[in-house]
Order: C-alpha cells, then sequence, then structure tokens
C-alpha cells in the first residue's frame, strides 16, 4: 500500500486480457482473473445523474492502449487513471459478488496450461500403472488349495539325508536339523508340489533343480503348511515337466515328540550308575507312517525309496541306522560334533528309517566263513 495525496492507495499491472468497451463516456471493466463484476456508482455532485442508479462502466479503444501501457491506481476502492487526481473523486467503483451461475462457470473454467499439464501427468501415471500390473501378472502364481491328503503325482526315488541331533550324553536336548535331496518324478506338469510334514518340523528353505540340466530356471513362489492336515505345499514359478528327474532340496529343523510317532528322547543308566540320556526314531511295528515327524517327505506305503543318512552327532556319542557305516568326518561348523556317513539303503517304506544316537560301547568282529561283520552293543 502507497500513500498518494493523503489516500492509501494499492498499484497493480492492468492486463490487456481484459474487455474494455465504451458507453456512454462511463468506464467498465471485465476481467477474467477475478470472479467479481466491477460496476460503476456515479458520484453525486455529476450532472442529470442520480447517486442511486448503478450505470456499466465503458472505455474506448484509445484508452484501452493506454491502459495497456501504463498503471491503474485503486485508492479506497475507487478506481484512478494515471492523468486524474487523487484529491478529487472522478469514478466510484465497488466490487459486486457474482451471480450463482457465474460462480458455477468459473469452477469449471480451465485454461490451456491447466488441461495439458493435467493430459500429461494423466498419460504417465496410466504408463505406470500399466507396467506395474504387467509385472505383477508377470509374476503370478498359480492358486493351490489345501488338499485332505496328499496327491498321488510324485513319486520319489531316493533320499539324500544329512541330519543333526543335538542330544549329548549329558545333555537332553530335544532339538535337531538339517537338509535333505529327494530325487522324484512328476506323473503330471504341475506347478504345486505337495509333501507330508509333521506339525513338529518347519521348512526354511527350498530350492527345486532338474538332474539334467534343461535350460529352465525353477524358483519355490510360495510354501505353506497346514499342521491339521500335516501337508507341505510348495507353489513353484513354473510347471516341472512329467516323467522327468527332478531334485527337490529342503533345510529343516525341529523338535522331538513325546510318543512313538517321531523322533523322541530316551534316558538310561550305566553299569556304573551314571545316567545318560540319548535320541531314539523307531517305529512300532504296524507303523505304517512316521517319517514326516522327522523330515519333509511322501510317508505312506505308496511311496519306497532308497535312503543314504549322513548323521551329526556330538563326539562322545555314536550313530546308528539301517546300513553300514561308511566313515566318520569332523564338522567343520561345530568342533565337538561328528558326521558320520552310511552307505545306501535297499528300498524301502518310509517308516522303515531307523536312527539311534547314544554311547553305547560295542565288540566289533568279522566271521571267518561269510567275512560279515557283527557289532555288539552293552
Amino acid at each position: 500500500m502507497n500513500e498518494v495525496g493523503g489516500y492509501r492507495c494499492s498499484v497493480g499491472a492492468f492486463s490487456t486480457k481484459s474487455a474494455l468497451h465504451r458507453d456512454n463516456a462511463f468506464i467498465q471493466l471485465y476481467t477474467s482473473a477475478l470472479s467479481s463484476q466491477i460496476v460503476y456508482k456515479p458520484h453525486a455532485s455529476e450532472p442529470n445523474n442520480s447517486p442511486d442508479i448503478e450505470r456499466p462502466l465503458g472505455l474506448n479503444k484509445w484508452l484501452v492502449n493506454k491502459l495497456s501501457q501504463s498503471r491503474v491506481v485503486f485508492c479506497s476502492g475507487q478506481l484512478w487513471l494515471p492523468h486524474m487526481s487523487p484529491k478529487v473523486p472522478q469514478r466510484n467503483v465497488q466490487w459486486k459478488e457474482p451471480s450463482r451461475g457465474a460462480q458455477i462457470l468459473n469452477f469449471f473454467y480451465c485454461d490451456g496450461h491447466v488441461f495439458w499439464l493435467w493430459f500429461s501427468f494423466s498419460a504417465i501415471a496410466s504408463l505406470i500403472y500399466a507396467v506395474i500390473i504387467y509385472f505383477a501378472l508377470l509374476n503370478r502364481v498359480p492358486y493351490a488349495p489345501d488338499p485332505d491328503a496328499v496327491p498321488y503325482i510324485l513319486v520319489p526315488s531316493h533320499y539324500n539325508l544329512t541330519i543333526r541331533i543335538d542330544t549329548s550324553r549329558d545333555e537332553p536336548k530335544q532339538t535337531f536339523s538339517g537338509r535333505v535331496f529327494i530325487r522324484f518324478r512328476s506323473l503330471l506338469d504341475t506347478a504345486v508340489l505337495f509333501l507330508h510334514l509333521g506339525e513338529n518340523v518347519r521348512v526354511d528353505e527350498a530350492a527345486l533343480f532338474p538332474e539334467i540340466y534343461n535350460g529352465k530356471r525353477y524358483r519355490v513362489a510360495r510354501k505353506r503348511h497346514n499342521p491339521r492336515t500335516e501337508i507341505l505345499t510348495i507353489v513353484l514359478n513354473r510347471n516341472i515337466t512329467k516323467l522327468t528327474d527332478y531334485s527337490l532340496e529342503l533345510s529343516f529343523s525341529g523338535k522331538f515328540r513325546q510318543d512313538t510317532a517321531g523322533p523322541r528322547l530316551f534316558q538310561y543308566r550305566t553299569y556304573n550308575g551314571e545316567e545318560r540320556f540319548g535320541a531314539l526314531y523307531v517305529h512300532p511295528e504296524k507303523a505304517v507312517q512316521g517319517l514326516r515327524y522327522l523330515i519333509p517327505c511322501l510317508d505312506s506305503l505308496q511311496y519306497p525309496a532308497h535312503f543314504s543318512v549322513n548323521v551329526q552327532r556330538n563326539g562322545v556319542m555314536r550313530a546308528l541306522t539301517n546300513s553300514v557305516r561308511l566313515k566318520t568326518v569332523d564338522v567343520k561348523e561345530q568342533a565337538n560334533f561328528l558326521e558320520d556317513r552310511f552307505n545306501e539303503t535297499i528300498i524301502m517304506f518310509s517308516y522303515q528309517l531307523v536312527i539311534v544316537i547314544c554311547d553305547f560301547q560295542y565288540k566289533e568282529e568279522t566271521t571267518p566263513e561269510t567275512n560279515l561283520m557283527v557289532k555288539g552293543f552293552q
């Protein structure tokens, strides 16, 4: 605000986009930048005019050009041209609220710059959204419902199992962990694999490899375990080919059970009265399943296979299983653990696998007639 002849005035540049015209020597000013209508109220000293009459303002073309090159002064709500004296008001300008229709039209008004800005933003946003949808559909995996029983689709032929049992003769730990490679064939082209898995076992990682590289890479997109049905569902990113050998790698961990269905802790005393602990995995004679409580597998009479077992145990313990021990090696991850590697078993059912961890002493002899090794434990 500036002081001009005792009046408080504001000075603003006149827009050449305003529409001005002449009408009976009065001035009417229209501007698209304002949502109000400017009207002229005559001064009481003007002849032949009533102060109560409002008239539209008018301006000739010459004055339009002059105003476009100069400035318009607004003093105390009155309009002043550059050659007018602020002390002698000649035009009294008042603001009048626009009609409801004019407000609606102004609300929907949009110039070219705003339109092209909106159009460019919408086009870029649509392109980004289309790219996101494309990659989302590209990685889409099939839906796999939870069955009540494992369908007969996968046929295992060999289990390569490495299991670590944490039980020591002086520490009754009841945990185990390990890794298993299951070689199998599928009877169908499918991207969903179903395995048995007990409620006491958890699968941490899973991966699939073809036995003979076929140029395809398989990725486990999702895995889900249903403790009620004891079924592990693995969803791949693509179908596997039927009647082709694959190897499924699974890392797992678990806890002992208190019944005879899975691995359990047992306790005994030596001849010297010392209390010792051991771990036992063996099933009753009439059992037809149970391997699911030790490792993820296909656990029924429909799925016999060969087993290669490696047992990692505390150095003071001994390991027994269904086949002959080939050698014992150190475990690099932990100095006081050893790994017993056993020969491949004959083909057998899943419930027939036996693993025992203890510190039993034994005597080993070989029969001279048949060269058969015999071990006697005490």
